[in-house]
């Protein structure tokens, strides 16, 4: 049994020492929760067949005032109260819930075994989903949690087999389904009278679920070689009960409706990610010293790597949506590998251990994007939307076919390539822009792109044709084909790549090294 309680005083704000006069966003809530748990097991056995059945009970009680207002609250506007200590409140609902769970093995032989396993899981949901009242830049209500929010559910099923291999090795097979239920999403409000009243409100209305096949080899004995390497397999969709946006003007509202992807199940998208781990050990007593003690002795050296297929977003060109086209581009996969090296001793007051953690060892550069929020981070903040991440992606050089039966409703000029969402421009390739016209009747008389204020004086740009293919260059007061050695050069080093502007945020998981002691009594 367990029991959480919570005090919550919020009362922080965002502040900007160079435009002084602007206000900033404020956010201002109290509550005090309480979360409860009780779990009971008990075990069955019968002629080798093991039943370990459970039942869980969760208690939750917001106690935080629930606000009650109208779809398009008036008050939420700039010129409204813009206070929560005004509005009208009710006391929130208590959630009480049972989730049973259930894990059976089946013996097949000495050295095999099926399993099944079916469960209820239950999340807590975030101070901020549940309680959150904050007030945008200009005074008005941005973000209002909603206590009354159920608890996420996850339902989850997992058959497997599991084989003893020469009494050295496991091997696990396992599949595994899990549907997740009531998953928080924000829901945008906006009023008629020029958008005076628009916030987000949290609801539960996403879902998704996972289903995929887990692979595990293990080493878990031996006196110098430990490891395990793993391999999953798995396929997701979710999609929204609704949509996710609310216009009180029915004009806007229709237009909205006929754009969004909100409220469309995403096609099954594939992940797979694997891992592995190898460890080289020293025995304890290998090589005496003359100090009686063992240098050579108890070392242990961790490979650590990790490899993760490139997570998919939609992206039909600048500000636009197609009905339809859903989880079209993938990001760069992940890899990496990290060290680590411990050494233990033992002595009078207990086991000492230095060791050494070295993350990133081969220093690989990932740039680091969030394509479903991409306003931020890496890339500069100059609207609602991101410029600066709608040029980083109108500058890749896309395979056409992730548009597949879309590819005539794309409302950009996309140059051909294989380029992925995560590839980058290196530091030392200087930045030349590649401009898209239909023909070489589009070509601008003076040789520079529509804005050519970002570029440098002496700053080489190229002009691609797409009704030829062709590269040109505006040369000694003409145009003329690109020189191919040059145009080669563009494309191998991915010159063309318009980086992020923030480039200190782009690559958050530099090579580092970490020493350590630790001593356990």
């Amino acid at each position: 049994m367990e029991a959480i309680f919570s005090d919550y005083d919020m009362n922080y704000k965002s502040d900007d020492s160079v435009i002084v006069h602007l206000v900033r966003s404020r956010d201002r809530w109290q509550a005090k929760p309480i979360q409860g748990a009780a779990y009971a097991q008990t075990k069955l056995e019968f002629k080798g067949m093991i039943a370990n059945l459970g039942l869980r009970l969760d208690y939750f009680n917001p106690r935080g005032d629930a606000l009650v207002y109208e779809p398009f609250e008036r008050s939420f506007s700039t010129t409204g109260i813009a206070d929560r200590a005004n509005l009208t409140t009710e006391s929130p609902e208590t959630q009480l819930t049972v989730s049973p769970r259930v894990g059976i093995s089946f013996p097949v032989s000495v050295n095999s075994k099926l399993f099944f396993n079916y469960g209820h899981f239950r999340q807590m949901l975030t101070a901020r989903e549940l309680y959150q009242f904050s007030l945008g830049w200009n005074g008005n209500v941005r973000r209002v949690g909603d206590p009354n929010q159920p608890l996420p559910r996850t339902v989850a099923y997992e058959l497997g087999y599991e084989q003893n291999l020469f009494d050295q090795y496991l091997l696990r097979l396992s599949g595994y389904y899990r549907d997740n239920q009531n998953q928080p999403a924000f829901i945008q409000f906006i009023n008629i009278d020029n958008g005076s009243v628009n916030y987000f409100r949290n609801a539960p209305l996403n879902y998704d679920d996972v289903r995929g096949l887990e692979i595990t080899l293990s080493k878990n004995r031996g006196n110098w070689l430990r490891g395990f390497v793993n391999y999953s397999f798995l396929q997701f969709k979710n999609g929204n009960f609704g949509v996710r946006q609310f216009n009180e003007n029915v004009i806007d509202q229709r237009s909205y409706l006929l754009s969004t992807n909100d409220h469309r199940q995403s096609r099954p998208v594939s992940q797979p990610f694997g891992n592995f781990n190898v460890e080289l050990l020293a025995p304890k007593k290998w090589v005496r010293s003359i100090l009686d003690g063992d240098l050579l002795g108890d070392w242990r050296l961790d490979f650590l790597g990790q490899y993760r297929s490139g997570v998919h977003f939609t992206w039909a060109g600048p500000g636009t949506t197609i009905p339809g086209l859903v989880n079209n581009v993938q990001m760069r996969d992940f890899w990496s590998l990290d060290l680590r090296l411990m050494k233990n001793i033992e002595t009078s007051f207990g086991r000492a251990q230095f060791y050494i953690d070295v993350n990133n060892i081969l220093n690989l550069r990932y740039l680091y994007v969030n394509p479903f929020n991409p306003m931020g981070g890496p890339f500069e903040d100059n609207s609602t939307t991101s410029i600066d991440w709608e040029n980083y992606m109108k500058s890749l050089h896309l395979d056409p076919e992730v548009f597949g039966e879309f590819k005539s409703q794309i409302t950009y000029d996309n140059i051909p390539g294989k380029d992925r969402v995560g590839d980058f421009r290196p530091n030392n390739v200087a930045f030349v822009p590649v401009e898209v016209v239909a023909n070489q009747g589009q070509l601008p008389a003076n040789g520079l792109p529509g804005d050519a204020t970002f570029l440098e004086p002496g700053r080489r740009v190229l002009f691609y044709i797409r009704d030829t293919k062709q590269y040109m260059e505006f040369r000694s007061g003409s145009w003329s084909q690109a020189d191919a050695g040059f145009v080669k050069q563009v494309l191998d080093d991915q010159a063309y790549i318009d980086n992020p502007n923030e480039p200190d945020r782009a690559f958050l998981n530099p090579r580092s090294v970490i020493f350590g002691f630790r001593v356990s009594l």
